[in-house]
């Protein structure tokens, strides 16, 4: 039967599988040990500091471990007293506290951004190399510099090829 428990983070451990994969655990300080061999728990586990609270869908197994099927909220707040009743910064709306939710939301706009600027670059990188190989294709030859990135944009198109 799943339980829905609310524990401070002592400490946490990352160990490999028998299985392969690995094995995250969050150390609590109610004593209990609480792991998951899902790879996007152990991230969001990991991400987590020591002393976190943290509210969990548990459920002991068949043979007495406590595993971690879900974190549907992380309060990012030292104790439950300091929770407010409402969002101070509006950020969660009125009447509500800021979830583990916003925490990812705002992650992943960041992660957009980079991935965003990183696909830019390795544009630039695959054109400057295209153009870097339709030099060479034609040294020691006279040819005109538009055949030379006519080349280039032939070779692009082949990298981008779908």
């Amino acid at each position: 039967m799943i339980e829905k428990k609310t524990v401070r983070i002592k400490s946490k451990s990352q160990k490999p599988a028998p299985r392969g994969g690995w094995r995250n655990a969050i150390n609590a300080t109610d004593g209990i040990q609480y792991s998951t061999f899902d790879a996007t728990l152990g991230r969001a586990i990991n991400d987590l500091a020591d002393g976190t609270l943290v509210e969990m869908d548990v459920e002991k197994n068949d043979k007495g471990f406590w595993a971690i099927m879900s974190v549907p909220m992380i309060q990012l707040y030292e104790s439950k007293e300091d929770v407010p009743t409402r969002d101070p910064e509006g950020v969660a709306g009125e009447g509500q506290v800021r979830t583990s939710a916003d925490y990812w939301n705002e992650k992943f706009e960041l992660d957009k951004s980079r991935f965003e600027e990183e696909k830019m670059r390795q544009s630039l990188i695959v054109r400057q190399s295209c153009l870097s190989t339709a030099v060479a294709a034609y040294a020691g030859t006279t040819t005109r510099p538009d055949d030379i990135t006519a080349l280039a944009a032939e070779l692009e198109k082949w990298v981008w090829r779908k």
